[in-house]
């Protein structure tokens, strides 16, 4: 098993010159190219194979590189912050679900439920409880005339129209 700590750094670990490899990426001080590196670890090599196979590397060289790499992939690449972990259990307040959003449509089905695009009261939700609502009076959806706006809410909500959740095996209408 391999452990990291933080190696402090003012410049990066490695360094480019026309001279050597053609200006591809060295270990700073060597003309070990990067590549050997990545090169071993899709491998899945590890870093002591590689230390075996040059020996005038360090762990810290390596540790460095593999240091510096990854911090700059952290800052580089911003992901969106995904949605909270869904719940696996209704939350009921006065017999209504208040977290439709996050359940599957067999917990929905048929109950009283809030919008999860508005935050309404939708009674007896099922499908067609839900095409009615979203229909005429969902303010969470976008689009202007009647099936536009069910079928940007199904996009959106597919969850509450897939077929595990239909009553006596009836099958989604399109």
């Amino acid at each position: 098993m391999v452990s990291f700590e933080i190696v402090p750094r003012s410049r990066p670990p490695f360094r480019r010159s026309p001279d050597i490899h053609a200006g591809q990426p060295v270990f700073a001080g060597t003309t070990i190219p990067l590549q050997v590196l990545l090169d071993g670890l899709k491998r899945g090599d590890g870093i002591g194979r590689l230390l075996e196979t040059h020996p005038e590397l360090t762990e810290t060289q390596v540790r460095a590189v593999l240091s510096w790499a990854l911090e700059e992939l952290i800052a580089r690449e911003r992901l969106p912050i995904g949605p909270p972990q869904a719940s696996l259990l209704p939350r009921v307040k006065d017999g209504v679900i208040t977290n439709t959003g996050e359940l599957r449509a067999d917990q929905v089905t048929g109950k009283k439920a809030l919008c999860p695009a508005c935050g309404r009261l939708v009674f007896q939700a099922w499908p067609e409880g839900w095409d009615s609502h979203v229909e005429h009076r969902c303010a969470g959806v976008t689009a202007v005339d009647a099936e536009a706006r069910k079928a940007e809410f199904k996009r959106r909500y597919e969850y509450l129209f897939r077929a595990e959740g239909r009553r006596g095996g009836e099958t989604e209408k399109e």
